[in-house]
């Protein structure tokens, strides 16, 4: 399984050329999204596009920000804070989900590419 992190979800909706790359990964194995590009996905967004993103999200299953993903935020963000690395809240949030149980993340966003404890697929 690999996760999808919100901006790899926007590149499949738009159709983009990292979408389409994005896309050919997820021929070879599930895709799971988090709770948190849940949250960031409906921000903003019009009633009209929020049937499409609801019908993207029921494909994948959804990873919750739970007791371990808090605690791997915790020891992610002091790393980051202390190389001068910081993530947004919201990042850090979606690399610990991934870092607790050890799955790769597929991101558009370069922003992720400090994270050396994880594994990250940077369209």
């Amino acid at each position: 399984m690999i996760v999808l992190d919100t901006s790899a979800v926007i590149e499949l909706l738009d159709g983009t050329k990292q979408g389409s790359l994005i896309k050919e990964q997820l021929l070879h194995q599930a895709a799971a999204i988090t709770t948190i590009t849940i949250h960031e996905l409906f921000i903003g967004t019009s009633e009209k596009h929020k049937p499409v993103i609801e019908q993207c999200i029921s494909t994948m299953q959804v990873l919750p920000f739970d007791e371990d993903a808090a605690y791997a935020s915790v020891q992610l963000e002091n790393n980051l804070l202390k190389r001068g690395k910081p993530l947004s809240k919201m990042d850090s949030f979606i690399a610990a989900i991934c870092l607790s149980r050890n799955l790769p993340l597929i991101t558009a966003d370069r922003g992720f590419r400090h994270v050396h404890e994880l594994d990250v697929h940077i369209f």
